[in-house]
């Protein structure tokens, strides 16, 4: 901008200047689509991929983010679609990523997904069943109604309308 400008902003008094500094606004829509920001308190390290480009969600955290807000991603039938069909190829950033966050219940529905779902087998998944709390009425979607379908393992009500995820019947 200085470039384009001839001189530098630096050495200008804010009333020196042809136009007014403010912060950048994001857009409200994208594409015609509704934009839908969300801040979380958890801390995020932008990756640079091998072409030079920057992923501003590095894909752990995205994956750990799904079982966080699904709601926020297409829902919990989404999710599910998603951890089914990409989790297996990125499991070496998943892992990580799942293991370092505060957030228990990110632990056991991964740990759901990745064991009895994907029949991942993984001694760094199995410590993460020490989060799970029998007699708590945690849920794999969050914003549906707790049901008597679980996974004694994962202590974690599978109250999702896919009869193909593995439960057991209370």
């Amino acid at each position: 901008m200085e470039e384009e400008l001839g001189f530098d902003l630096a050495e200008c008094d804010e009333d020196e200047l042809p136009f007014v500094l403010s912060q950048p606004k994001p857009q409200p829509t994208v594409r015609g689509v509704k934009v839908q920001r969300h801040a979380t308190s958890l801390a995020v390290d932008p990756e640079i991929q091998d072409n030079g480009s920057v992923r501003v969600t590095p894909i752990g955290e995205a994956f750990r983010d799904t079982l966080l807000a699904p709601p926020l991603n297409g829902g919990i039938e989404q999710v599910v679609r998603l951890w089914r069909t990409h989790a297996g190829t990125h499991l070496d950033a998943i892992v990580p990523a799942i293991s370092a966050t505060p957030e228990k219940i990110a632990r056991v529905r991964a740990g759901y997904l990745l064991e009895e779902v994907l029949s991942v087998r993984d001694t760094r998944i199995a410590t993460w069943a020490v989060d799970a709390q029998r007699g708590s009425s945690r849920k794999l979607d969050p914003s549906a109604p707790y049901i008597g379908r679980y996974s004694p393992r994962w202590m974690i009500s599978i109250n999702v309308d896919d009869a193909t995820l593995p439960a057991t019947v209370a």
